[in-house]
């Protein structure tokens, strides 16, 4: 079990601004988006990230939201 599961940590970049190092996208504006694509397609986001397969929970999971919608 891990101890720290419930901590909660706020990203702090200012060393790497120190650098002259910025963020490409934002977190508000990139997790919806990888959410919604999760979500629609499970298998495909797992092949188009490299992740590997998806986890059975998940195929099971998208398995049925796709029976439910027909």
């Amino acid at each position: 079990m891990n101890a720290r599961r419930g901590d909660n940590y706020a990203l702090d970049i200012t060393r790497a601004r120190d650098f002259s190092w910025a963020p490409k996208q934002s977190l508000r504006g990139t997790l919806p988006k990888l959410a919604e694509a999760m979500k629609e397609d499970p298998a495909k986001f797992y092949k188009e990230n490299k992740l590997g397969a998806p986890p059975a929970a998940i195929k099971n999971a998208a398995a049925r939201s796709h029976e439910k919608s027909r």
